[in-house]
Formats: structure tokens, C-alpha cells, sequence
């Protein structure tokens, strides 16, 4: 396997909570909106210890990485007295500062309720593909350089925030496993890498084993979830808009298609085919190839020859970014150069394929992409949410100078963002009552450059819109240009 293509499998290390909401300032959302202001800058410097907060890998040699405070105060958020009720009576509506108001869960009693929660820290576990990460020098410490900065910064109402990342081998079953290994550190609650194969375990276990989980994309499952949280929308929801990116946008028929065959990932694929065939690109259900898995390639060689022989000038790839850059790659060997729609808005697929699949490439029409969180190229400075890149990227170079932050490292740190406003919206007196309870009472709230999230009809899914990227030549390389944002309709 090449090295441009396990890059795809550090994917999963990207992103705990997609897509969360901010009791900081609010701001409209449409393209080219104005974000909020850069973190102020740290003067501390990272060490690597064995018992201060940071970022911590239990699959590799233990060291966990911590930064001194210099009491410059936390990002977002504000100070108020939180529910602090653990027993007696029913809870009580909580207020917060932005007006939002909930009620706490009943699902933990006695110490369970704050587990990994004290007055100075908060212990997290988080799920990843860490196997691949020395590969390609992406270690745990380099996606966690967003802890280093901010409890440099104060933390998260004067409490440091401690995360280890557990390997799931980028599997379901290194899932189940990494999982129990979380569960064993008794953490405050668990944060997913993305997975459409891993997170709906995990979803599992957290329902059967009573923890707080907060993931990505997936499947929408069955029924309500009591434990487990999501601020992406569901691969169902992101199917649709793969089907109408590529019909508003004038993509040319025969359409067909590639999509994994399995119960974690189906529900993408179903409910593109049903929106095509409601809209006139039928097609696509004769010029339909199944494989086995998110990274099968077995049978891509025959699928590109009978795709091309039915004459099919647009391909949706339903699969992960490994598996799309090997079918972009095996048909370009095989002259084929149709237009491509995918759920793979990842840096991985248009630095590997990208002269294939580009607006200067002999494709009939650049390759789009449906993601969750806004297009990372720290060459374009013109984009609305550049002064968040280069937040990110200045902590990089104070903190982790001898790493190249990628999109990776820009997925982990929007969402790391999220995860500590959903903290700071806890307040002082945060119990794992209040964290289910947030949800279970519809949250709604925006952090830009994320998209904003809703959770008053759904408990469980507050994913509403997403981002449509185009594949686009910019010197010598290709990147992804982001031309529609936080859109619910492509």
C-alpha cells in the first residue's frame, strides 16, 4: 500500500463533535461571513510529563503532553452556577448566559455523575486510528495541540482538560476494543474519530454500558439514544445531498455509482438512488457496483470497464477516501475520467488524485464534495474563516513547531473548539446529568467556521446543513475550493 494512500486511514483521527454549538458570539450563517476573533497566544511552552494535563496515547509510549498556565483565562463560555444536583427530587431548568435553558438527564446517581470531573481537571478518552500515525509523523500530541494551547489559556473554567487517545486499528472490532479501553480510564465521557464502520459500535456499547458519547457521522441507527450525541447529520442526510449536488449542479447522466454493501454505510447509498430516481437520474440504479467494505478494491477494475462502456459520465463514490483515491487512480490508468461526487472533502484525495479529478483535468466537470467542517488550504488567505486557520496555525508553531498542521490537524481543532463550548455551556457545577441533559433539550447554537447544529428535533442528531466543496487547480496542486457553505439544500 502506498503512503499516499494509508494517509486516508488518519482520517479517523479528525473529528470527536463535527459540528457544536457556542454560547460565544453569535454571527450569521451564509457564505463569507465574518468568524469570530484569533485566540489570544500562550506563552508557555509544552512539556512532556506523566501526570499534568494534555494529550496522552495509552496505545504508544504513555507520554502525555501539558502546558503550564499562564492565567490568560479560557476561550468561550461563561461562568454561572450549573445544576450541581446529584440526588433528591426531580432536576431543575438550568439557565446559561446565552439564554439557553435545559434540564438535566437522570441517568447517573452518586459519584457515576461526575466521574472524570473535578474542580481542576476533566479526563477525556477519544477513539482514533493511531496505528497510522507514525507514518506519516501525525502523532496524538500533534492532534491534540488544541488541549496544549488552551490550558495554557486557563482550560475550561479553570479546569485542564486531560485526553487520551485509544487506537481502534480504524475497524469495528479495534472499536469495541479501544472502546473498553476508554471505558476503563473513567473518563468523563468518550469522544469518536470519525467511522462510519466504528462509531455506531461505540454508539452501542455507550447505550448498553451507560456512558457519554459524542461522535461524528453515521448511520442514523433505530430509536432514541439516551447516551450518545452527535452534531453531524447522518450519513442519510448527507446521501440526499450528494444526490443534489450533482442534479442542481448540472452534472451530465448516465449516472452511476460504487457504494459499500454494508449496514453502516447502506444508508448513504439509498437514499441518494431514491432521490436520483425522483429526479430524473435513474440511471444510476443499472450502472450500480456494490463492494464489501469502506476500503474494498477488488473489484474496481471491472466496475470502471462496464462503467465506461455504458457510456456513464458522472460517478458518485460512496466509500472512504482510500478506496476513492485507488478507484480515481485505477481509472485514469484505464482512460476513464468521469465527474465524481463523494463524501470525502479531505485533503488526502485531492493532494493523491487531484490532476485527475480537477477543474484542469480531462474529467467532464471537477469532482464535489459534501463535509462537515470548511475546506483547510493555508495558502488561501482570502477565505471568510482565515483567521481561524491562522490562529490554529500560530499555536502550531508555538506549540508543535516541527509539525506540518494538515486537515486533519484543522478537523481535530474545530472540534476540540466544540467540545469545550459544550463544557463552558455546562458551567461550573457540570455533571454528566447536565451534559445528556443539553442535548436531550434541544441545543441549538453555531461555531464558526462550523456549521450550526439544532437539536430540537432530534435529540441525538443536531447536524442540519453542511458544506459543498469543488475540486480546483491552484498552482501546482489541486485543493478544495468551498464554493456554497452551511447549506441544508445543494
Amino acid at each position: 500500500m502506498s503512503k499516499h494512500k494509508l494517509l486516508a486511514a488518519l482520517t479517523a483521527l479528525a473529528l470527536g463533535l463535527a459540528a457544536c454549538g457556542s454560547n460565544g458570539a453569535k454571527t450569521s450563517v451564509k457564505q463569507g461571513y465574518p468568524g469570530q476573533g484569533s485566540p489570544g497566544q500562550a506563552g508557555a511552552t509544552t512539556s512532556t510529563t506523566g501526570a499534568a494535563p494534555g494529550v496522552q496515547s495509552a496505545s504508544g509510549n504513555g507520554n502525555t503532553l501539558s502546558a503550564t498556565s499562564n492565567g490568560s483565562g479560557s476561550s468561550g463560555g461563561g461562568v454561572y452556577a450549573g445544576n450541581g444536583n446529584t440526588s433528591g427530587g426531580p432536576p431543575a431548568s438550568i439557565g446559561t448566559p446565552s439564554g439557553f435553558r435545559y434540564t438535566p438527564a437522570s441517568l447517573f446517581s452518586g459519584p457515576a455523575n461526575t466521574q472524570g470531573i473535578t474542580s481542576s481537571t476533566i479526563t477525556l478518552c477519544m477513539h482514533a486510528a493511531t496505528v497510522f500515525g507514525n507514518v506519516f509523523n501525525e502523532r496524538p500530541q500533534d492532534i491534540g495541540v488544541y488541549w496544549n494551547w488552551l490550558n495554557a489559556n486557563g482550560g475550561v473554567i479553570g479546569r485542564k482538560v486531560n485526553l487520551t487517545i485509544e487506537d481502534d486499528a480504524y475497524t469495528p472490532q479495534g472499536a469495541q476494543q479501544a472502546a473498553q479501553q476508554c471505558e476503563a480510564l473513567n473518563p468523563f465521557f468518550v469522544i469518536g474519530g470519525i467511522g462510519f464502520d466504528q462509531d455506531p459500535v461505540v454508539r452501542q456499547i455507550a447505550e448498553q454500558d451507560h456512558f457519554i458519547y459524542i461522535y461524528t457521522m453515521a448511520d442514523q441507527g433505530t430509536g432514541k439514544y439516551n447516551y450518545s450525541f452527535t452534531g453531524s447529520p447522518t450519513i442519510q442526510q448527507d446521501g440526499t445531498w450528494n444526490a443534489q449536488a450533482l442534479i442542481d449542479n448540472h452534472y451530465p447522466g448516465p449516472y452511476g455509482a460504487v457504494y459499500v454493501n454494508d449496514a453502516a454505510w447502506l444508508g448513504g447509498w439509498t437514499t441518494f438512488k431514491s432521490y436520483m430516481d425522483a429526479h430524473g437520474g435513474s440511471s444510476v440504479d443499472k450502472n450500480a457496483y456494490t463492494t464489501n467494505s469502506g476500503g474494498d478494491t477488488s473489484g474496481f477494475q471491472a466496475y470502471i470497464t462496464q462503467l465506461k462502456l455504458a457510456g456513464v459520465k458522472t460517478v458518485y463514490l460512496w466509500m472512504n477516501a482510500l478506496a476513492a483515491d485507488a478507484f480515481v487512480e485505477q481509472a485514469a490508468n484505464q482512460g476513464y475520467y468521469p465527474a465524481y461526487v463523494t463524501p470525502d472533502g479531505f485533503n488526502l484525495v485531492t493532494q493523491t488524485v487531484g490532476q485527475n479529478i480537477d477543474d484542469k483535468s480531462p474529467a467532464i466537470k471537477p469532482a464535489m464534495g459534501v463535509w462537515i467542517t470548511p475546506a483547510f488550504d493555508p495558502n488561501n488567505h482570502n477565505v471568510a474563516w482565515w483567521p481561524q486557520e491562522k490562529a490554529m496555525l500560530d499555536a502550531y508553531a508555538q506549540y508543535d513547531s516541527g509539525h506540518t498542521p494538515d486537515d486533519i490537524d484543522w478537523m481535530a481543532w474545530l472540534a476540540f473548539q466544540q467540545i469545550t463550548d459544550l463544557l463552558n455551556t455546562c458551567g461550573t457545577t457540570c455533571n454528566k446529568n447536565d451534559i445528556a441533559g443539553i442535548f436531550h433539550s434541544g441545543w441549538q447554537d453555531t461555531r464558526y467556521p462550523l456549521c450550526p447544529v439544532d437539536f430540537r428535533n432530534n435529540p441525538n442528531f443536531g447536524g442540519v446543513s453542511a458544506n459543498l466543496f469543488v475540486a480546483t487547480r491552484e498552482g501546482n496542486q489541486t485543493v478544495w475550493r468551498q464554493p456554497v457553505s452551511c447549506a441544508s439544500k445543494f
